[in-house]
């Protein structure tokens, strides 16, 4: 058997292996995180408050609930706040629901919850720093969007047509009415023009008493009576819609003809001065613009005939330059 210095030197080495193994665990795994649960919670708002509703954890025997005023974050679309930011709502015993009723209308609140077993020690929380989970009080900010380029509702030099949407985090209310505001462009002050019911959250809107040419931006509030109090939620963002064709008519002369007579160069021009401003680029170019699609053609102004999606060889007797 053998001894002396070569046994002490393995016998510290040993050690020294032990103790680098355990220093290397705890860096990995600082002491009490390992253990910690993940916790998961739900939010339901209404006009005057929110309700917190977490998952029970094992061994827990208290839970601590924090919020956070999230509201500029949400509507400027910055920085959510730090964790140090959330304020204690105090000690929730065992019980897995709070009711927060210290808020402000059209407010939007963030919650933590924790778990902590009896020795104080936290044993789960909800707190992620890439995703934060927040509710409105009240009806918060409505949308609004241009809707007037679809295939049947379309803009033009008469009418305009517009979308409005409730808060996705807050509240619509059965009874919600969605109030329209409209400006001239060149002027700030905005006059309300219409009062549509929502259904299901959203209304549509068509204003029919825009000018020909004329620039219009438009902004939506909602609005509910209560016991004879008018509430309502924050301004939307504004929307801005030229009165112009969305369809847009051209007149066509011809300039130039190939001798095989499958192309021709021809000259558009407006044939309606409503037509508003009309960008073409090429259809399989690098740009975020729309395609020049033929819809008619016409050789005489008065008669129009469709073009096909496959295109048209016209072979009739072309007039002449």
């Amino acid at each position: 058997m053998r001894s002396g210095p070569l046994r002490f030197i393995l016998i510290v080495f040993a050690i020294a292996a032990v103790m680098a193994a355990v220093l290397a665990w705890q860096e990995a795994k600082p002491a009490g995180e390992q253990q910690q649960a993940k916790m998961t919670y739900d939010l339901a708002s209404d006009m005057d408050s929110v309700r917190v509703r977490w998952h029970s954890v094992d061994g827990a025997d208290l839970y601590v609930l924090y919020r956070a005023d999230v509201t500029e974050a949400v509507i400027s679309d910055g920085d959510m706040p730090k964790r140090t930011d959330y304020q204690n709502l105090g000690d929730q015993s065992t019980k897995t629901i709070y009711e927060d009723v210290n808020t402000e209308e059209n407010h939007f609140y963030a919650y933590i919850v924790e778990a902590y077993d009896s020795a104080g020690i936290l044993i789960g929380s909800s707190y992620d720093k890439d995703a934060v989970t927040y509710a409105c009080v009240g009806m918060g900010t409505p949308r609004l969007i241009n809707y007037g380029y679809g295939e049947e509702q379309e803009n033009s030099k008469d009418k305009l047509f517009l979308y409005a949407m409730a808060e996705e985090s807050g509240i619509s209310p059965e009874g919600a009415k969605f109030r329209i505001f409209r400006s001239l462009e060149g002027k700030d002050q905005y006059k309300k023009i219409a009062v549509v019911s929502a259904e299901a959250g959203a209304a549509e809107f068509c204003d029919d008493t825009v000018k020909p040419g004329k620039v219009y931006s438009y902004c939506v509030q909602e609005i509910l009576e209560v016991d004879g109090e008018k509430r309502k939620s924050l301004m939307s963002e504004t929307v801005t819609i030229p009165a112009v064709n969305f369809t847009a008519k051209y007149r066509g002369k011809l300039l130039q003809k190939e001798t095989n007579g499958n192309k021709v160069v021809f000259k558009l021009r407006n044939a309606d001065k409503y037509n508003g401003k009309t960008t073409i680029f090429p259809e399989d170019g690098e740009t975020d613009g729309l395609a020049l699609h033929l819809s008619e053609y016409s050789m005489d102004k008065v008669k129009w005939t469709a073009i096909p999606e496959s295109g048209y060889i016209y072979k009739e007797k072309l007039p002449a330059l």
